[in-house]
Protein backbone atom coordinates (compact mmCIF):
# COMPACT_ATOMS: atom_id res chain seq x y z
CA UNK A 1 0.00 0.00 0.00
CA UNK A 2 2.82 2.19 0.85
CA UNK A 3 4.20 1.81 -2.69
CA UNK A 4 0.98 2.87 -4.45
CA UNK A 5 1.04 6.01 -2.10
CA UNK A 6 4.51 6.88 -3.01
CA UNK A 7 3.74 6.54 -6.66
CA UNK A 8 0.95 8.70 -6.33
CA UNK A 9 3.12 11.21 -5.02
CA UNK A 10 5.82 10.76 -7.52
CA UNK A 11 3.60 10.95 -10.09
CA UNK A 12 1.84 14.31 -9.30
CA UNK A 13 5.58 16.06 -8.21
CA UNK A 14 6.93 14.66 -11.05
CA UNK A 15 3.89 16.14 -13.20
CA UNK A 16 5.17 19.38 -12.62
CA UNK A 17 7.52 21.62 -10.30
CA UNK A 18 5.50 24.80 -10.43
CA UNK A 19 3.32 25.78 -7.82
CA UNK A 20 0.35 28.08 -7.85
CA UNK A 21 -1.69 30.45 -5.42
CA UNK A 22 -5.19 29.30 -4.08
CA UNK A 23 -7.25 27.69 -1.37
CA UNK A 24 -5.10 25.52 0.76
CA UNK A 25 -6.44 22.69 3.42
CA UNK A 26 -3.44 22.32 4.90
CA UNK A 27 -2.14 25.98 5.42
CA UNK A 28 -1.74 25.42 9.44
CA UNK A 29 0.66 22.35 8.67
CA UNK A 30 2.61 23.62 5.90
CA UNK A 31 4.23 26.19 8.15
CA UNK A 32 5.24 24.45 10.74
CA UNK A 33 9.27 23.97 10.61
CA UNK A 34 8.71 19.82 10.91
CA UNK A 35 6.14 19.18 8.31
CA UNK A 36 7.19 19.57 4.40
CA UNK A 37 4.49 20.69 2.10
CA UNK A 38 3.85 20.65 -1.88
CA UNK A 39 1.05 22.52 -3.37
CA UNK A 40 0.38 22.04 -7.09
CA UNK A 41 -1.96 24.29 -8.43
CA UNK A 42 -4.93 24.76 -10.87
CA UNK A 43 -2.51 26.44 -13.53
CA UNK A 44 0.60 23.80 -12.98
CA UNK A 45 -2.03 20.84 -13.21
CA UNK A 46 -3.55 22.35 -16.72
CA UNK A 47 0.17 22.27 -18.18
CA UNK A 48 0.89 19.06 -16.61
CA UNK A 49 -2.11 17.72 -18.56
CA UNK A 50 -1.34 19.48 -21.91
CA UNK A 51 2.53 18.14 -21.51
CA UNK A 52 0.52 14.62 -20.96
CA UNK A 53 -1.74 14.70 -24.37
CA UNK A 54 1.27 15.90 -26.35
CA UNK A 55 3.04 12.38 -25.16
CA UNK A 56 6.26 14.45 -24.40
CA UNK A 57 6.60 12.36 -20.83
CA UNK A 58 9.50 9.97 -21.62
CA UNK A 59 6.22 7.22 -20.02
CA UNK A 60 3.93 4.97 -21.68
CA UNK A 61 1.82 7.56 -24.12
CA UNK A 62 -1.64 5.80 -23.47
CA UNK A 63 -1.05 5.84 -19.29
CA UNK A 64 0.05 9.62 -19.78
CA UNK A 65 -2.76 10.91 -21.90
CA UNK A 66 -4.97 8.77 -19.09
CA UNK A 67 -3.17 10.51 -16.08
CA UNK A 68 -2.93 13.93 -18.24
CA UNK A 69 -6.79 13.79 -18.58
CA UNK A 70 -7.86 13.58 -15.23
CA UNK A 71 -5.45 16.01 -13.83
CA UNK A 72 -6.94 18.64 -16.32
CA UNK A 73 -10.13 18.41 -13.90
CA UNK A 74 -8.41 18.73 -10.77
CA UNK A 75 -7.89 22.60 -9.11
CA UNK A 76 -5.02 21.52 -6.70
CA UNK A 77 -3.03 18.95 -5.54
CA UNK A 78 -1.31 19.42 -1.41
CA UNK A 79 1.36 17.09 0.05
CA UNK A 80 1.97 17.07 3.64
CA UNK A 81 4.24 14.82 5.31
CA UNK A 82 6.89 14.33 8.10
CA UNK A 83 8.98 11.97 9.92
CA UNK A 84 8.83 13.74 13.08
CA UNK A 85 5.95 12.15 15.80
CA UNK A 86 5.92 15.17 17.62
CA UNK A 87 4.11 16.83 14.29
CA UNK A 88 1.65 13.22 14.30
CA UNK A 89 -1.10 14.64 16.77
CA UNK A 90 -1.37 18.20 15.01
CA UNK A 91 -2.04 16.20 11.25
CA UNK A 92 -4.05 13.43 12.50
CA UNK A 93 -6.36 16.31 14.28
CA UNK A 94 -5.86 18.64 11.16
CA UNK A 95 -7.40 15.42 9.10
CA UNK A 96 -10.30 14.97 11.00
CA UNK A 97 -11.35 18.39 10.77
CA UNK A 98 -11.18 18.65 6.98
CA UNK A 99 -13.11 14.90 6.99
CA UNK A 100 -15.57 16.17 9.13
CA UNK A 101 -16.03 19.54 7.30
CA UNK A 102 -16.22 18.44 4.16
CA UNK A 103 -18.06 15.25 4.97
CA UNK A 104 -15.56 12.84 3.03
CA UNK A 105 -16.65 9.05 3.37
CA UNK A 106 -14.39 6.86 3.62
CA UNK A 107 -13.62 4.89 0.10
CA UNK A 108 -10.64 2.09 0.98
CA UNK A 109 -9.33 1.48 4.54
CA UNK A 110 -5.90 -0.73 4.87
CA UNK A 111 -4.16 -1.87 7.69
CA UNK A 112 -0.83 -3.80 7.79
CA UNK A 113 0.84 -4.57 10.29
CA UNK A 114 2.55 -0.73 11.55
CA UNK A 115 1.13 0.93 8.79
CA UNK A 116 -2.44 2.77 8.00
CA UNK A 117 -4.26 3.89 4.98
CA UNK A 118 -7.32 5.62 4.35
CA UNK A 119 -8.79 7.06 1.23
CA UNK A 120 -11.62 9.20 1.58
CA UNK A 121 -13.62 10.76 -0.80
CA UNK A 122 -16.16 13.39 -1.40
CA UNK A 123 -18.93 12.10 -3.35
CA UNK A 124 -21.17 14.46 -5.59
CA UNK A 125 -24.95 14.37 -4.40
CA UNK A 126 -25.98 13.85 -8.07
CA UNK A 127 -25.42 10.34 -8.50
CA UNK A 128 -22.26 10.86 -10.85
CA UNK A 129 -19.62 8.56 -10.93
CA UNK A 130 -17.15 11.76 -9.91
CA UNK A 131 -15.85 12.21 -7.10
CA UNK A 132 -14.58 16.15 -5.93
CA UNK A 133 -12.01 15.66 -3.77
CA UNK A 134 -9.95 12.80 -2.39
CA UNK A 135 -7.51 12.51 0.74
CA UNK A 136 -5.42 9.92 1.32
CA UNK A 137 -3.91 9.38 4.93
CA UNK A 138 -1.12 7.11 5.32
CA UNK A 139 1.21 6.90 8.55
CA UNK A 140 3.69 3.93 10.09
CA UNK A 141 5.87 4.72 13.24
CA UNK A 142 7.83 6.32 11.00
CA UNK A 143 6.07 8.97 8.82
CA UNK A 144 2.92 10.34 8.22
CA UNK A 145 1.53 11.46 4.56
CA UNK A 146 -1.48 13.19 3.79
CA UNK A 147 -2.34 14.06 0.26
CA UNK A 148 -5.43 15.79 -0.87
CA UNK A 149 -6.67 16.14 -4.19
CA UNK A 150 -9.16 18.87 -4.75
CA UNK A 151 -11.32 18.82 -8.51
CA UNK A 152 -13.42 16.44 -10.39
CA UNK A 153 -11.86 12.77 -10.94
CA UNK A 154 -14.23 10.76 -12.98
CA UNK A 155 -14.00 6.99 -12.42
CA UNK A 156 -15.81 6.34 -15.55
CA UNK A 157 -12.94 7.99 -17.74
CA UNK A 158 -10.37 6.29 -15.74
CA UNK A 159 -12.38 3.01 -16.29
CA UNK A 160 -12.41 3.81 -20.18
CA UNK A 161 -8.80 4.42 -20.35
CA UNK A 162 -7.79 1.42 -19.39
CA UNK A 163 -9.59 -1.01 -20.93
Amino acid sequence: MKRIILSLLSMFMFMTSYAAVGERVFSNLASRDDVTSVYIGKAALRIASQSMFAGKMGMAESRMQLVGAAARNLESVEIISTEKKKAFPAIKETVCDVVKKLGLEVMVEAKEPGENTVVYVCMPEDGTDNIDCLLIETHDNEDYSVVFVKGQISFSELKDGYE
